[in-house]
């Protein structure tokens, strides 16, 4: 397999191992803290005064940017709060759907299926 897709190997000597890579460590593998740290993280900054701030959390190719299949918006019951910060709505969109919080309505499913095709919008309070 090495010969097929390996085209060139340099090979450095140092003190040191390093690994030199354009992937991004971390990953957000279900729903969990991971998006009310980012959630937290976004709040400290100051925004123009508005009726609403909505933040949309989006899954990318890299794979720090990468969540696991969303089977539904019950996968959402080991996020923390959202409450205490200051977004209205939080989306997070998935490979396999997109999901919106709000606040005093909790989760639900805006779009999507998961891996057994079944689509589902049904809403999970906090």
């Amino acid at each position: 397999m090495m010969r097929s897709f390996l085209r060139t190997l340099y090979l450095r000597k140092g003190p040191y191992a390093e690994w030199y890579s354009n992937l991004a460590a971390g990953y957000v593998a279900r729903p969990n803290q991971t998006i009310a740290a980012i959630v937290a993280e976004k709040s400290s900054k100051n925004f123009r005064p508005a009726d609403e701030l909505w933040l949309a959390i989006q899954c990318g190719t890299r794979i720090s940017e990468t969540m696991l299949d969303i089977m539904g918006v019950e996968d959402f019951g080991s996020v923390p709060s959202l409450e205490p910060y200051i977004f209205s709505r939080v989306f997070v969109l998935a490979y396999t759907g997109a999901y919106e919080w709000q606040r005093g309505s909790g989760w639900r499913r805006l779009t999507g299926e998961n891996s057994q095709g079944r689509a589902n919008t049904t809403s999970y309070d906090q």
